[in-house]
């Protein structure tokens, strides 16, 4: 009985090593390695203002729709609009010459119960 015990146990680590060199190095590095690279992106403001300023000229071309602009921490323009401007607003951002978007990637909708205005779409 030790000798099969002994011969699985030899069994085993042999398939362990095999398979242990088939894995990516990270996955089987036993060292611990401190990076010195940051894991946030830098802020770059020269971007963030820009995005600023095309804001504030899409909110000063139509008052009528846009409620809110801001720039998020991830340097992304955000355009709150009344529910009424969505087609001014996206016909807008397609025609004119300094905006040219041709591209919807995501629509989301919210159900917040708790709010008067219960739903709010999101157009990316």
């Amino acid at each position: 009985m030790a000798s099969l015990v002994g011969h699985v146990a030899r069994s085993t680590r042999h398939l362990l090593k095999i398979n242990r060199s088939v894995l990516p190095s990270f996955a089987v590095s036993t060292r611990r390695t401190l990076t010195t690279k940051p894991t946030v992106r830098p802020i770059d403001e020269v971007q963030r203002s820009t995005l600023s300023d095309f804001g504030r000229y899409v909110a000063d071309i139509l008052p009528k729709y846009v409620q809110l602009v801001q720039v998020t921490h991830h340097n992304e323009l955000e355009i709150l609009i009344h529910p009424e401007g969505v087609v001014p607003v996206m016909s807008f951002l397609k025609d004119h010459h300094n905006c040219q978007y041709t591209n919807l990637a995501d629509l989301t909708a919210i159900d917040v119960p708790t709010r008067d205005f219960r739903f709010e779409v999101r157009l990316k």
